[in-house]
């Protein structure tokens, strides 16, 4: 996935759960209003915007987790990654 493709994935995803963040059903609208922050802080740092200091540390605490699982090496960025391929 290259770098913008990863950028409009974020864009379309938070388009897709902001239209549903307030459906009818209030519980599918909580699980939608809960992934708009991580694709709001995702398009953040993958387009490079200055973001919030809170939008950094989501997305630093999910690059932790996928180093310790081993799906992002030591010392890489897991939203960066795409970046070279762009």
């Amino acid at each position: 996935m290259s770098k913008d493709e990863l950028i409009k994935f974020a864009q379309d995803q938070l388009a897709r759960w902001k239209e549903k963040a307030n459906g009818p059903d209030p519980e599918y609208s909580a699980f939608a209003r809960g992934k708009i922050p991580f694709f709001e802080a995702l398009l953040a740092g993958a387009s490079d915007t200055p973001q919030p200091w809170e939008q950094l540390g989501l997305l630093d605490a999910v690059n932790d987790t996928f180093q310790k699982l081993g799906k992002v090496s030591s010392g890489d960025t897991f939203y960066k990654l795409p970046a070279e391929e762009s």
